[in-house]
């Protein structure tokens, strides 16, 4: 049987309003969650010491799952061990017969606010109370599918470019790009082109930096390719001078540097990827290399390495442009689209979320609305949060840590 340690963590130790379980699958981490809860509930109405406050003290627990039938195991668990308890079969520490009795009756009858939730179903409470903030309606519904909801919005912009010469210039560069630049085995383009840019969206969405326009990156480009000739030719020079004895590939891949296009260079000769310049001179030569000549070569290297990575993916973004337009101009008519048709794309919950929790009024403003104020939080698969959920759930956490709450995880 698989073991678990619900020893003291490190975390717990310098914090202990921290509690971390390290458990295996399948080793009863669900139950000493559910344990924990019951722990907690207990403890706040000790504190509380009042039957009014039955219900204030569950709701400020609430724990986190991740998925719907694991909140609804841990609801079924806490509701069985209280039966266990007010029947004198398994009793819980701290807990009398008579007050599992009366919890049960309380949870029975709020059974829908027992703060036991999925990690989507909390971001999309967050989201739905500050809706209006967030300038949304508050009766939206979220849409699963991207493809199922943008479509029509996409249509109406594609139809515009019949009218809007701005928008006909990008749509062509687009359809070029898919007719010539892509595999495709007839004319219909319109799935392929949908695709592109709905796939774009979402880095359109969350980032925060502007996108680069093709010009600026051919002028990058070309100021690299001309410091390519600068740099081969005056290499080329000094190799002359010195009368040094060089491989043959080396002097041709010199001559393509000082000569060459954007298409042609960097040459896809080996020579000018040789750790230093002495391995592409021949046993031959009398005479080596002076400092200076050396150092030209490594600084054109250093050139063609760049080229060679960033460079080709800088070529390649070229091609994504038109998407790229397309995918902000389908962006910048998403609040209207959305208020209109009255939904909201599930995928943007996590960061809707977000500016919930960062807003002007914050938590403060989150707990307002909940109706509660939360003191103590127990997250189930901590290791599956992402990033994006995480920064919604930890202000959440810091703020009832600071009110003497804990975390357990």
């Amino acid at each position: 049987m698989k073991t678990m340690n619900i020893q003291k963590s490190l975390y717990e130790e310098y914090f202990p309003l921290l509690r971390q379980i390290r458990a295996s699958a399948g080793s009863g981490k669900t139950y000493e969650l559910t344990y924990s809860f019951l722990s907690l509930l207990n403890k706040s109405i000790n504190d509380n010491n009042t039957n009014s406050s039955y219900k204030q003290s569950w709701a400020s627990i609430l724990a986190i799952t991740f998925t719907n039938r694991a909140a609804a195991e841990m609801q079924q668990r806490i509701i069985s061990r209280l039966k266990q308890a007010a029947l004198n079969i398994q009793s819980i520490p701290g807990v009398t017969s008579t007050q599992a009795a009366h919890w049960i009756n309380i949870f029975l009858r709020n059974y829908s606010e027992l703060n036991i939730c999925t990690i989507d179903s909390l971001l999309h409470t967050i989201v739905r109370i500050t809706a209006l903030e967030l300038h949304l309606p508050p009766d939206f519904q979220p849409i699963f599918s991207r493809e199922e909801a943008l479509t029509p919005l996409l249509d109406s912009i594609l139809k515009k470019t019949q009218h809007n010469e701005r928008l006909y210039i990008i749509l062509k560069e687009a359809c070029n790009d898919i007719l010539f630049h892509t595999k495709h085995n007839n004319f219909m383009i319109g799935s392929t082109l949908r695709e592109k840019v709905l796939s774009i969206l979402p880095l359109i969405i969350t980032s925060e930096q502007e996108i680069t326009s093709p010009q600026e990156i051919t002028a990058h480009l070309t100021i690299k390719i001309q410091s390519v000739k600068k740099i081969a030719t005056e290499l080329a020079s000094c190799i002359k001078n010195e009368q040094l004895s060089i491989h043959s590939n080396l002097k041709k891949a010199l001559e393509v540097c000082q000569i060459g296009t954007q298409h042609t260079i960097p040459p896809k000769s080996t020579m000018l990827r040789k750790p230093n310049l002495t391995d592409c001179i021949l046993k031959s030569s009398k005479n080596t290399p002076s400092q200076h000549t050396s150092s030209l070569y490594s600084t054109l290297q250093s050139l063609i390495t760049y080229l060679d990575t960033t460079g080709v993916l800088l070529k390649n973004s070229q091609k994504t442009i038109p998407y790229v337009k397309l995918a902000k101009e389908l962006y910048s008519l998403l609040p209207e689209f959305f208020c209109k048709q009255r939904i909201i794309l599930a995928e943007l919950i996590p960061s809707l979320a977000q500016q919930a929790v960062s807003g002007p009024y914050g938590i403060s403003e989150i707990f307002c609305k909940l109706g509660t104020n939360l003191q103590h939080i127990l997250i189930d698969e901590f290791q599956d949060t992402s990033h994006e959920q995480w920064a919604v759930i930890q202000p959440i956490v810091v703020e009832a840590l600071s009110y003497g709450g804990s975390l357990t995880w």
